[in-house]
């Protein structure tokens, strides 16, 4: 069950990895730009609220997780590591094997420094090392899921991301899949999102890797496309549930270096 549980994961959000230069903090106006390697406990509680709210914006994970908290954590915890449980002492021994989160992670916060918005994507060729735990959450959230909406994980959506990757026009396996932008629904259309893109681009002009992203409604494909500036891919359904479906549909960019 597990390695099924891993295959369609990895398979919905890449990853792969390529190693980048450490950024130092960034202030601009109203937004604080920073990375973040292993979260204090108040930041990895913000963060995951802000994940938690905006799932409610994404049909597919709306269906998946709704009426089930526990799973959702799990998905959670699985991509980001124990840094972000705060079931585990951060500075305990149960969590020295993990001094890195699962994916790397960028947030922008107001001038008081509270996070706004966060980003996550994961890099080609690259291990994490909280990978070493995500069997534990992988078999929680598949235990914990009901069989329906597992045989979803293992069916329709793994397949639907599969189709979505195909279209992209450089191989996936050597460009940044960006797995989730979202900004708390209180602090929308006020930049942080925009400056979290820009700096994407940054790491991808630096590094000459391209980037993508998938987008699951309009709100998010008229964001990307008008003011993060990136290139609309291809749409594919993906069914969820009882015959519903959603679309979603690939957005990408290019560092000028692979233009040519």
């Amino acid at each position: 069950m597990e390695n099924s549980f891993n295959t369609e994961m990895e398979s919905r959000r890449s990853s792969r990895d390529a190693v980048l230069l450490s950024e130092p903090l960034a202030t601009e106006a109203t937004h604080i730009l920073r990375e973040i390697t292993i979260p204090t406990k108040d930041e990895a509680k913000r963060i995951l609220s802000i994940i938690t709210q905006s799932y409610q914006d994404i049909p597919s994970d709306k269906w998946l997780y709704d009426g089930e908290p526990e799973p959702e954590r799990c998905s959670l915890l699985y991509f980001f590591g124990p840094q972000y449980d705060d079931t585990i002492d951060l500075h305990g021994k149960s969590s020295a094997s993990s001094s890195q989160a699962g994916c790397e992670i960028w947030t922008s916060s107001d001038l008081n420094g509270e996070i706004q918005s966060v980003m996550a994507y994961k890099l080609p060729h690259k291990v994490y090392e909280a990978q070493g735990i995500r069997h534990v959450y992988a078999e929680r959230l598949w235990e914990d899921l009901p069989e329906d909406k597992v045989n979803w994980l293992r069916d329709e959506s793994g397949d639907a991301f599969d189709e979505l990757r195909a279209t992209l026009d450089f191989k996936p396996e050597d460009s940044v899949e960006v797995q989730f932008l979202f900004t708390d629904p209180s602090s929308r259309s006020k930049g942080h999102g925009a400056k979290l893109i820009e700096k994407m681009k940054e790491i991808s002009e630096r590094n000459g890797l391209p980037f993508w992203l998938s987008a699951h409604n309009d709100g998010a494909r008229n964001f990307y496309e008008v003011k993060g500036g990136l290139k609309r891919g291809s749409t594919v359904e993906l069914p969820f549930g009882h015959g519903k479906s959603s679309d979603m549909t690939a957005f990408t960019y290019n560092p000028d270096q692979l233009k040519s």
